[in-house]
């Protein structure tokens, strides 16, 4: 082998090893507060039909994320077969009366 490969090789690897060095952990669930890690748990939940992730779906409606009102109200209704009237792209004050509804049937299969 020669000399300019090794070094190569040898940098290489270094550069892998400080690379995965830096490198952090994210929960990467559906209680993250991160979108580009919720929204594909929130997705992953439902192909794995997760009910334990019902009430972080639920408390997704609140949230002022457009996409993660959507994704959660989509896992809700796929998860529950239920929307009890919530439509992601209503303002705070219309969504208020469905989200309640939500709350109040988890806190009712919770019992």
């Amino acid at each position: 082998m020669t000399i300019i490969r090794r070094v190569l090789r040898r940098g290489l690897l270094i550069l892998s090893l400080l690379l995965t060095g830096c490198s952090s952990y994210r929960s990467r669930g559906v209680a993250d507060n991160d979108v580009t890690y919720k929204v594909p748990a929130i997705k992953e939940a439902v192909e794995a039909k997760d009910k334990q992730s019902l009430p972080e779906l639920v408390a997704g409606l609140r949230n002022e994320d457009a996409a993660v009102r959507f994704y959660s109200i989509g896992a809700l209704k796929r998860l529950t077969g239920q929307t009890f009237g919530y439509h992601y792209y209503d303002d705070p004050p219309t969504r208020k009366p469905a989200v309640q509804r939500w709350e109040q049937w988890l806190l009712e299969q919770q019992r």
